[in-house]
């Protein structure tokens, strides 16, 4: 499942049986418990406004007498713009400024070189 950062995300899962099942979530093998953010309940997990640590693996799992099973749920959560400022060091080498923003107010840099050609291109698209 893929989630822009800021957004909703409900994960469901459903297990039957007799006698009835205790559904629990995990987080990257950690019990998941509700928080001011994260509602657990019984076969549901919503989180309100996903951040980049939410990203994961969900596991949820149904226990009774007559045994276990679980499923595993994938989460990933793109950021919400991505800017990117080429600068040329040499022909043919190109130094890349990244900056990821994200609404829990966290502005994450990087950079790194690319050894290899790249060809930038810009375009201006105008209205009527």
């Amino acid at each position: 499942m893929v989630s822009a950062v800021g957004s909703a995300v409900r994960l469901n899962c459903q297990f039957y049986g007799v006698p009835t099942p205790v559904l629990s979530w995990a987080k990257d093998s950690f019990v998941l418990w509700s928080t001011a953010r994260i509602i657990v309940q019984q076969g549901t997990v919503l989180i309100r406004e996903t951040v980049a640590d939410d990203a994961g693996l969900y596991q949820c799992w149904a226990e009774s007498d007559a045994g276990i099973e679980y499923v595993v749920i994938r989460l990933v959560v793109e950021p919400l713009l991505t800017t990117f400022s080429p600068l040329v060091q040499q022909p043919g080498q190109y130094l890349l400024f990244c900056t990821v923003l994200t609404p829990d107010l966290h502005v994450y840099h990087t950079d790194f070189m690319c050894n290899h050609c790249i060809t930038l291109e810009s375009r201006a698209l105008a209205g009527p």
